[in-house]
């Protein structure tokens, strides 16, 4: 029997974003500021260029489970499944190419794939196994195992990479580095040099080691730059060798969650999230895409439902909606915005097949000739320059 998850873990991870904004004094980190707006529906056309859709190959063999990470190269499509714990290769027509497979606990083996990354200059797919705290690294090309890379992190739940540096979103769980404890939300490594260092000058109190920082993220463009959201702050970030930059902030004026929300213990947020004074407060940020002078930062708004907003920038204009039209599909159905991710110059949008989904994605997987038994169809829409 074939199991799918609710839509992409990762994807419900997409917060956050406001309208208008301007250079703060030093002309380096803008503030996106909080405007009373009414959303307003735009169209895929206005700032995509066309719709590429990859309708995955099913077999025994790439039969999907739970989806809950896509990375997009030039040719292919590596997808990360938390059911069977594997990372699958699709070529861009959707056929199966390969598999790499190896839970266990000998040498080559990972227990979990807490995160992956693809590395096509070294020909290589690395895994980042929390529970070994190592990285195990394989050739891209058969998936046969080169080596591993022990991380001298306690706890740490995404990696990115750019040359030899690794970059550890830690959620602001606490770590030690060079003996000294840290709650810095990015830890820099270099295993070539032994370097670690805490992007964040910041240390939890005892009463807050606990953490709810769960949607910090990455972003990544098509320049393979590096971008880090801290979700509670509002705030977002450019990562640069072993520094950052802010790249932008956001003044939710009356709907911002207090400070002391922001600031304060895990017990306190929680409490927060699920009370009725969050319900007018826009909460989290998580940028999209970062190309150029255009940019694209999601959010959502109060708890209970969660209501999911796009804030957009392209050309020079702005859009703030909660409705993204597929105007590439004759019939025109809505793209629903808390399904989509971005990556390296493309939006994607998934329509796992599924008989609980509402009408109007039954409709499109119809359009696709998907049937309720086959792999998801990806959807791809590269950004306009």
């Amino acid at each position: 029997m074939k199991y799918f998850n609710k839509p992409l873990a990762f994807l419900f991870l997409l917060l956050w974003a406001a309208c208008g904004g301007n250079k703060s004094e030093n002309g380096e980190v803008e503030v996106i500021e909080i405007a009373e707006r009414t959303p307003t529906v735009i169209a895929l056309s206005e700032f995509t260029t066309g719709m590429e859709a990859i309708k995955l190959e099913t077999s025994d063999s790439c039969l999907l489970g739970a989806i809950s990470q896509l990375r997009i190269s030039d040719k292919f499509l590596y997808i990360k499944d938390i059911h069977f714990d594997g990372i699958y290769k699709f070529d861009r027509n959707g056929e199966f190419i390969g598999r790499l497979h190896q839970k266990g606990q000998g040498p080559g083996e990972y227990i979990e794939i807490s995160d992956f990354i693809i590395d096509e200059a070294q020909n290589t797919l690395e895994i980042f196994d929390l529970q070994k705290k190592k990285l195990l690294i394989y050739n891209l090309s058969d998936f046969s195992f080169i080596k591993d890379i022990s991380v001298p992190l306690t706890i740490a739940w995404e990696v990115a990479k750019k040359g030899d540096i690794y970059y550890f979103n830690t959620k602001a769980f606490r770590n030690t580095v060079d003996g000294q404890p840290t709650s810095s939300e990015i830890i820099a490594y270099n295993p070539v040099t032994g370097l670690l260092v805490p992007l964040f000058d910041k240390i939890r109190p005892d009463e807050k080691r606990r953490s709810w920082d769960f949607n910090n993220g990455f972003a990544f463009n098509s320049q393979n730059d590096i971008f880090f959201s801290v979700a509670w702050q509002n705030q977002c970030f450019k990562i640069e060798d072993t520094s950052i930059r802010p790249v932008f902030s956001v003044d939710a004026g009356a709907h911002a969650v207090p400070n002391g929300i922001k600031n304060g213990t895990y017990d306190q947020k929680v409490e927060y999230m699920n009370s009725s004074s969050s319900n007018d407060k826009f909460l989290f940020i998580k940028l999209l895409m970062y190309e150029g002078n255009n940019f694209m930062v999601s959010c959502g708004k109060g708890h209970s439902p969660l209501h999911f907003y796009h804030y957009i920038r392209f050309g020079g204009q702005d859009y703030f909606t909660d409705k993204i039209v597929n105007d590439f599909i004759p019939f025109q159905p809505d793209a629903v915005v808390n399904r989509m991710a971005a990556e390296k110059g493309y939006l994607i949008y998934l329509l796992i097949p599924d008989e609980n989904q509402p009408p109007q994605i039954k409709q499109q997987l119809e359009y696709f000739n998907v049937a309720m038994e086959d792999n998801p169809v990806i959807l791809l829409f590269k950004f306009k320059e």
